[in-house]
């Protein structure tokens, strides 16, 4: 299911199709557009940034985390992250994340 979950984005129609995990008992009601699931880049990250631990710290300064695509699980594309979050469309948005790595004190503005 995680696969189907974190491998969109999906389109039908030239449409973004929201896929979300089905409750246990279902709920007519028109959904919550106030909160929408996006995939959201880290670029250049440093390999100790790599785990779900800290990827899920630097996603949340955005919104909640959900899944971190094949390529960030398996460490196979190191160019950046990618991580899904869900975000609060009425809050606001980071735009710009500046880490500082210990022991040294360098800072990574992603």
């Amino acid at each position: 299911m995680l696969e189907i979950l974190g491998g969109g984005p999906y389109y039908v129609f030239s449409r973004p199709l929201i896929l979300q995990v089905m409750p246990d008992f279902f709920d007519f009601k028109p959904y919550d557009t106030t909160k929408l699931p996006i995939w959201v880049r880290f670029p250049s990250l440093p390999l100790r940034c790599w785990t779900l631990l800290c990827l899920s710290k630097l996603a949340s300064v955005s919104g909640k985390p959900i899944h971190c695509d094949d390529h960030t699980t398996n460490i196979t594309r190191l160019s950046y992250a990618r991580v899904l979050i869900e975000v609060d469309l009425t809050g606001r948005f980071a735009q710009l994340l500046s880490t500082l790595f210990s022991p040294n004190g360098s800072t990574l503005a992603q």
